[in-house]
């Protein structure tokens, strides 16, 4: 069971061995997105897949996204991660609300 069970969500990591490691979040939600923040910054000789070690993703209601595949900055060199995690859920734009938003755009 994820320690994140009660509020909604799991991480799922894949580790590669040495090669690097890879985070991911699935929304057990229905009704409500979850934006979540993971903030690797602590980390030794790491390097994300997205150019930053913190992140923001948000997370539509029974979906997955990847928040950060981590690997060695130096192959060579010893690394190692650390990560914290801040989230909130949020109420899902209506379907009107989006579609003007987009016109208002144009």
């Amino acid at each position: 069971a994820s320690p994140y069970d009660d509020y909604g969500f799991s991480i799922l990591t894949l580790s590669g061995g040495y090669s690097g490691t890879s985070f991911a979040i699935v929304s057990k939600l229905e009704d409500k997105l979850i934006e979540l923040t993971m903030d690797c910054d602590g980390s030794t000789n790491t390097r994300s897949h997205c150019g930053s070690l913190k992140r923001t993703v948000s997370v539509s209601p029974g979906d997955i996204e990847l928040i950060h595949h981590l690997s060695p900055e130096e192959a060579h060199n010893p690394w190692g991660w650390t990560y914290a995690l801040s989230f909130v859920q949020k109420p899902v734009p209506e379907a009107d609300a989006v579609e003007a938003q987009v016109e208002e755009l144009a």
